[in-house]
């Protein structure tokens, strides 16, 4: 008997524009002094500097520049004392700045190793949304230049995820099973289809799915894959051996 043994799962979405789920307008954010650990906070200063120019550069965030924040920040008569690395005071901060999300973190130096640990923090709700790092051998001369850039690219890369699962979020597709030999019983989320291979689910809900291909007739399942359903036509292929 043969089973069904490799599946591979391809989502294709019905437009471009929604394939990309770039957002249709920056995100504005502030970008917090990054704290400086084993580095003097001059240079920590300098680097984040670097990283706004970074973001700006991403095509993604619109940056309010370090001036503009201080401005806004005294004529709010917000004080504090010590650095200002908590979500509490990271979110307190970005509603005074107006702004959706806030970008905090550190620069770090061990020998010649560097690390930039970021994390981006939805101002609306305190969520840290995700965090990104970049690790860089060398200078802080080419960490200036190279890691911040990186680091950069990470966290705009984040942001459209972010931004493209919300734009997803409720949307429906269709999922299109192939196999070969066909005949196949098919699965999603525990349920059985009706039908056999190859055949057409509709209105799959955006999200994590999970899809087995089972030989008929037998129970045996060797091959399943999750797939994700982003209100596209979907197509789960699987070969036998």
């Amino acid at each position: 008997m043969k089973h069904l043994s490799t599946c591979t799962a391809i989502i294709l979405l019905a437009t471009a524009a929604t394939l990309h789920a770039q957002p249709s307008t920056r995100i504005n954010i502030a970008v917090s002094d990054l704290a400086g650990k084993g580095i003097e906070q001059s240079t920590a200063g300098i680097i984040s500097g670097r990283l706004r120019a970074e973001l700006i550069n991403t095509s993604t965030f619109r940056v309010m520049e370090r001036v503009e924040m201080e401005s806004i920040l005294k004529e709010q008569g917000f004080q504090r004392t010590g650095a200002c690395d908590e979500a509490s005071c990271l979110v307190a901060v970005g509603q005074l700045l107006g702004v959706d999300r806030m970008v905090a973190g550190s620069v770090g130096q061990i020998g010649d190793l560097f690390t930039i640990s970021l994390r981006m923090i939805n101002v609306a709700t305190g969520e840290i949304l995700f965090t990104v790092s970049e690790d860089f051998q060398g200078s802080v001369k080419d960490l200036l230049s190279r890691a911040t850039a990186s680091a950069a690219a990470k966290l705009a890369k984040g942001a459209r995820s972010e931004i493209g699962n919300a734009a997803m979020a409720g949307r429906t597709g269709d999922l299109h099973v192939t196999t070969e030999p066909p005949g196949a019983a098919v699965e999603i989320d525990g349920k059985p289809v009706a039908g056999e291979s190859p055949l057409t689910v509709q209105g799959i809900v955006a999200g994590e799915h999970r899809v087995v291909v089972r030989e008929v007739p037998g129970d045996f399942v060797e091959s399943h894959r999750r797939i994700y359903s982003r209100g596209a036509t979907g197509a789960e292929e699987g070969r036998s051996r």
